[in-house]
Formats: C-alpha cells, structure tokens, sequence
C-alpha cells in the first residue's frame, strides 16, 4: 500500500506540486495583516454581466449533480470502477465538509460585510447565499476532489494541469459569486485532495476480480 501511494503520487507529481504551492501562496496571503473581509474584496475588484453568466456555469461543475452525471456517463463509457471511485469521493468529500459545516458558525460573506458595514455592490441576486454555513466550501471541495481523482488517472503533465485549472476555477467562482471567502475555498480543496488519495487507493476491480473467480471455482466444483 505504502509504495503504491509513492507511486502514484510520483505519477501526478506535477498536479500535486502545483497544488501544493498554490496553497502556500493563499496561506500567505491570508495571514493577519489581511481580514477574510479585506481578502474578498480584493479578489472581487472586477465584475461585468458575461463573467457572472460564465462563473455561474463554471461553479455548477462542483455540484454533486454534475460529478453523479459524469459517474453516469463513466458508467456507460464501462469504466466502472472510475465511476465507483468518483461517487465515493463525492460522498466522503460531502460527509466531511457537511461535518465541518456543521460545526463551525461561519457568516457567508454577505452577512460578514454586511455585519461589518462594508459596502459590496456585486452581490447577485438569486446566486448569493445568506447564512452561517460558509466554511468549507462544499463546490470546491466536490470538484477538487473529481480533479485529483482524474490528475492520479494520468502520466500526462498538461492534463493534470487542466485539471487543476479547472478546480481553481470554481474555487474561485465560489467567492466570485459572493458564497464564500478564500479560507473556505482553500479548506475545500485541502478537503477534496485529501479525500481523493485514498479513493484511488482502492483496488475496487479486485474485488470484482475474486468475486467472478470465486463463481468460476463453485461451476468447476
């Protein structure tokens, strides 16, 4: 198991580094001299009618629905055991960040801004959510998760790339839309990652293997 999990992660080591360093840079950027409300605003500088269309798309890829519909899809494609895979890191992921959710009162921000007596005119309405459920990102964590699921699949460094872009974008999209602030999408992806490793672990057609041998073994009998 341990050198399996060497493996693979030397396999996506360009997903994996980036990530990594990507997560540095955020954690530095948040550190005390910037408030979560400070750190929102600044990430929200610009804002214009196509681009709230597009990240309206771009955060529907981490919703469960659309992981559940590209399990379907693998489904179809027979590539079962991704598709296993895929639908169990979406369940764990979603335990996980409902548990933290849960247990932590965190303001989304328009509650904090609002709190604070910030003035923010981005909000939009229909999209930004109220309340005090806003660590982790739930969106970030599903996708993040997907992304490192399909980076460890492959040997192909500029996929792992697009893959990782792809998880930036609805991170980011997340507090483009006013939902979340960059800790919540930055827990999100911790939570993806961590999430997706040990799924891939699983040597899922295994047990399909054994069962089929163990059927063949009673027909001979």
């Amino acid at each position: 198991m341990p050198f399996r999990l060497i493996q693979s992660l030397k396999k996506s080591a360009v997903y994996f580094t980036a990530w990594i360093l990507l997560c540095l840079f955020a954690i530095l950027y948040l550190l005390p001299s910037h408030s979560a409300a400070e750190c929102f605003i600044q990430l929200n500088v610009f804002h214009c009618e196509w681009m709230d269309r597009l990240f309206i798309l771009i955060t529907f890829m981490g919703d469960g629905i659309f992981l559940l519909i590209l399990a379907f899809i693998l489904a179809i494609a027979r590539q079962y055991e991704l598709a296993l895979k895929a639908v169990l890191v979406f369940l764990l992921s979603g335990i996980l960040v409902q548990v933290l959710k849960n247990s932590i009162t965190a303001p989304r921000p328009k509650v904090l801004l609002e709190s604070l007596g910030l003035s923010y005119q981005y909000f939009i309405d229909g999209i930004t959510r109220i309340g005090n459920s806003s660590f982790p990102s739930g969106h970030t964590a599903t996708f993040f998760a997907l992304a490192t699921l399909l980076a460890m699949q492959t040997n192909n460094a500029g996929r792992q790339l697009l893959l990782l872009l792809a998880a930036l974008l609805v991170g980011y999209s997340r507090i483009y839309l006013g939902q979340h602030f960059l800790q919540d999408v930055l827990m999100g992806s911790v939570i993806g990652v961590c999430t997706a490793i040990p799924i891939q672990m699983l040597r899922l057609h295994k047990i399909g293997y054994r069962k089929q041998s163990n059927k063949n073994s009673y027909a001979v009998q």
